[in-house]
């Protein structure tokens, strides 16, 4: 009906119906006034009164008959009538078959909000009775159907709301000026008919009557449990076709009536999903919330671009050029004399109490209550199941003090995933967890000339390697504002840290700007971020993708021998440290001029055409003259030094590239303890 309405589409020239209530007639009007000639009807019923409206127009209706048999290959030629017991009474020429089983109301979203359904043997079907604290349900989803009752349904339930809100109805509704529903006789209802061959009851997933009566027959006699046994309705219409049929069929299996056996509870979406709407998440802007770093408005009057990490909005590169030439010079300013980098939206969680070291050693697969104050260590988080969750830099303000630094994009999971286990694991230990992501703004101060840089705001520190090793901590005064300062490098270059608080960051980061005035200091965002991190092999989100072990990336050495912690266990499975796993490698092209590009299929040039890993990251590189990148290959560990073939089907391009070890700059770390 909607074919034909909607887009003046008939489904055939001369189709056949097969119904069991008055509302299906509509159809069948509707077509012969559009001039379509019928066939005939196949009704259930004895008699009825839109079949008598049918007959006064010409058509034939076969009462008491059932379709038992469709002819044709390519289409429909005709179908074969049979009495309600099976019995042959003659072939009717057709070219199409209209169906009808009767009424299904839209229950799924009621249901999915806990409403009980209630069967109607009026409609043979079952209605959803929804709390009226939760809201209420009308018409043809409540099982009142008609055009005329349904309007008078939705205004009672329109009433009731405005009740329960103190608000008087604004007066007649249109109900009443409707004309009032044609007088129907009650449907008959027939879960299927008798005939040899398969019946299906769920088209989606092949489920037949005979697989409802197995599940019945083999014990699963709840419904739910028959759905798990057959499949039946775990396709994308969560039973909204045949669910009813299925449970029919399970009733009578069981003998028992239809009310008692009830529906399948469906799963979201109530209705298909466009792949646009899928889409759509990446396009445009939507009304997500926008987080903004305490500098952004610095940031955009430097003529920052900005990129979406999260919901952060973090500056990409400062220029409005696209190509990589302004990424390259932010990196080469690092590299050579001394760059700068806000890195606030990284997650901050700070860790106090009495058992603050014993829950990071559980938290941690890398142990932490050996740190001693003043110091930072890098650590790795595992899930449950043994493989990566997180990575970040911990360090020790005071024996009973740590501050936890998370990846942007995990911020929020860490904080949940540490407090989960603190609450349920270990609720005896005294330890406070807060969120101060949002208090403190963080700078990256990189490249061989940021210890002056630093030494020029910071007071009363000695930065010296003796004084403030690597990987040293504590407090600072920031160009007089208390701070902290972390000697801690993401960029394989000597580099600090500087956190001050957030009211506080326009101020500490114009000082380090003007302290590195005479060392040319230029501030860098997430794309030469990225191509330092490329180059010295550090993994973020792209690596870090929730299928990597501690093995797969080279941190195996991290997982402490002794004492628990969380995913210790599974992270042992042989499987995980399987040598044709895949393994963080770097790749290098062969010919230096060619690119690279993230998401590139690597295959054994001599081999069978199966692809052994992939491009995870890619960059073009300021100190290695060519593009690099990271990868993960099967087994890429023993392949260092091989050479694959690098394949985009998607842009036609093959490159042969080497594999290198993943720190392929300063692999002895002389940089960053310069």
């Amino acid at each position: 009906l909607k074919f034909l309405r909607h887009y003046g589409v008939a489904v055939g020239q001369r189709p056949a119906f097969f119904v069991n209530s008055d509302e299906a007639y509509e159809t069948l009007f509707a077509l012969l006034e559009a001039g379509i000639a019928c066939a005939g009807v196949i009704e259930v019923r004895e008699k009825s009164l839109a079949a008598e409206r049918a007959h006064a127009l010409g058509v034939e209706v076969h009462a008491a008959s059932l379709v038992a048999a469709v002819s044709g290959r390519r289409g429909v030629r005709a179908v074969r009538i049979a009495d309600l017991r099976g019995r042959h009474r003659r072939w009717l020429q057709a070219d199409c078959l209209l169906i009808s089983g009767g009424y299904s109301p839209v229950t799924s979203l009621a249901s999915q909000l806990g409403a009980a359904l209630n069967w109607r043997e009026a409609i043979a079907a079952f209605a959803p009775d929804l709390a009226p604290a939760i809201g209420q349900v009308a018409g043809a989803a409540r099982g009142v159907f008609g055009l005329a009752a349904a309007a008078r349904d939705g205004e009672r339930a329109a009433a009731a709301i405005a009740a329960e809100l103190g608000r008087a109805p604004s007066g007649a509704g249109l109900a009443a000026e409707l004309p009032p529903d044609t007088e129907a006789t009650v449907m008959t209802a027939l879960w299927e008919v008798p005939a040899r061959g398969k019946a299906f009851v769920d088209l989606q997933n092949d489920v037949t009557s005979a697989d409802v009566r197995l599940a019945a027959r083999e014990g699963y006699e709840h419904v739910e449990h028959m759905k798990r046994f057959t499949t039946h309705g775990m396709g994308t219409d969560q039973g909204r076709i045949g669910a009813l049929v299925g449970s029919a069929v399970l009733a009578q299996a069981r003998g028992v009536p239809l009310a008692e056996v009830g529906l399948t509870r469906p799963r979201p979406f109530l209705e298909p999903v466009p792949f646009a709407a899928l889409a759509g998440a990446e396009v445009r802007e939507h009304y997500k919330p926008k987080r903004r770093l305490p500098l952004h408005e610095w940031h955009e009057s430097a003529g920052a671009r900005f990129v979406p990490t999260g919901l952060w909005l973090r500056p990409l590169v400062y220029s409005p050029q696209p190509g990589w030439d302004a990424v390259l010079a932010e990196a080469r300013a690092a590299r050579r004399s001394v760059g700068i980098t806000d890195v606030s939206t990284l997650g901050k969680i700070d860790v106090q109490g009495p058992d603050a070291a014993r829950f990071l050693d559980l938290i941690y697969a890398n142990t932490f209550s050996t740190l001693k104050v003043g110091r930072a260590r890098y650590g790795i988080m595992l899930r449950e199941d043994g493989m990566l969750f997180d990575d970040g830099t911990t360090s020790r303000l005071a024996a009973e003090h740590f501050v936890v630094t998370t990846t942007t994009a995990n911020a929020a999971a860490v904080l949940e995933h540490m407090e989960f286990h603190l609450q349920a694991v270990c609720p005896d230990l005294d330890v406070l967890l807060t969120d101060v992501g949002d208090q403190w703004a963080q700078f990256a101060v990189a490249g061989p000339r940021s210890r002056e840089v630093v030494a020029g705001v910071c007071e009363g520190v000695d930065l010296s390697n003796e004084s403030f090793p690597f990987m040293a901590a504590g407090h600072a005064v920031i160009a007089g504002i208390p701070g902290r300062l972390f000697r801690i490098s993401f960029s394989g270059e000597l580099a600090y840290e500087i956190a001050v608080p957030a009211r506080s960051a326009l101020a500490a980061w114009s000082a380090l700007l003007e302290a590195g005035r005479p060392c040319n200091i230029t501030p860098y965002g997430l794309d030469a971020l990225n191509t330092l991190r490329i180059e010295k092999g550090h993994v973020t989100s792209a690596e870090l993708n929730g299928n990597t072990s501690a093995d797969d990336l080279g941190l195996e050495r991290l997982l402490k021998p002794h004492g628990d912690f969380i995913g210790r266990a599974l992270s042992q499975r042989p499987g995980l440290a399987a040598p044709d796993r895949l393994q963080l490698v770097g790749v290098r092209p062969v010919d230096r001029t060619l690119p690279l590009r993230n998401g590139l299929q690597l295959l054994d040039p001599e081999g069978r055409a199966a692809s052994l890993g992939y491009v995870t990251s890619a960059t073009p590189s300021v100190e290695l003259g060519s593009w690099v990148g990271l990868a993960l290959v099967a087994g890429g560990r023993r392949r260092i030094g091989r050479r694959l073939t690098a394949l985009s089907p998607v842009h036609g391009e093959s490159t042969e590239i080497e594999i290198t070890s993943s720190h392929m700059l300063d692999p002895e770390n002389l940089r960053v303890r310069a």
